[in-house]
């Protein structure tokens, strides 16, 4: 339960909150604190079965291993050629 005037927990059965001291009603309906509900619906972008989704990390580490071999192969063909 859920005391109305301070919102603190409240066991069942209890008559006064032992927050701020307040009467609880013998009469009142238990009131139960509130619980997110978690997320069921798919996202549009969610991997399908046996795929994973790409971070943007892995973009970056792509990019990275791209931009290496290109220094790469520019500084051999300046020594070599």
């Amino acid at each position: 339960m859920i005391c109305k005037n301070c919102s603190a927990i409240l066991l069942d059965g209890e008559r006064f909150c032992c927050s701020c001291g307040a009467a609880i009603p013998a009469d009142e309906q238990p009131i139960q604190p509130f619980q997110a509900q978690p997320e069921t619906q798919p996202s549009d972008e969610s991997p399908q079965p046996g795929q994973a989704k790409t971070t943007s990390g892995e973009y970056i580490a792509l990019l990275l291993v791209v931009l290496g071999i290109c220094i790469f192969a520019f500084i051999a063909a300046q020594l070599g050629g």
